[in-house]
């Protein structure tokens, strides 16, 4: 149980590193991404996760994790009971990605393709479907 405590607090910190919000106009990104997969390694641990399995006893469904792309370039992550606003724009070098900024300032640029946001840190993966 204490390795599942220390795992899902790496993994809280990830997701709040990584749904950096920014502003955009790009309405094939526009939408409601929500939780597909997760994977990550942690103490020689590997896990593996897909929306509607169970892990440690409860069902990890679609809505564990979304994250909301509006068209006024503003976004909403909402992930383990937290909430978290911030801004999004598509990436100026890299059209199949965009750049989050979430409400404490850092931005980190994300894969954002074919309705599938990817976002990769300290070897875990989370994916979200729109």
């Amino acid at each position: 149980m204490k390795k599942a405590g220390l795992w899902l607090a790496k993994l809280l910190a990830f997701v709040l590193g990584v749904c950096c919000l920014v502003a955009c106009g790009d309405s094939a990104k526009e939408g409601t991404y929500k939780f597909r997969s997760m994977s990550m390694t942690t103490e020689g641990v590997s896990v593996d996760i897909k929306a509607g399995e169970s892990y440690m006893g409860v069902t990890i469904s679609e809505d564990y994790m979304t994250l909301e792309l509006k068209a006024d370039g503003t976004a909403v992550f909402k992930g383990m009971g937290e909430t978290t606003n911030g801004t999004w724009k598509v990436n100026d070098s890299d059209k199949d990605k965009i750049d989050l900024t979430m409400e404490e300032g850092e931005t980190q640029t994300v894969s954002c393709k074919d309705g599938t946001i990817t976002m990769e840190q300290e070897g875990a993966k989370i994916v979200l479907k729109k």
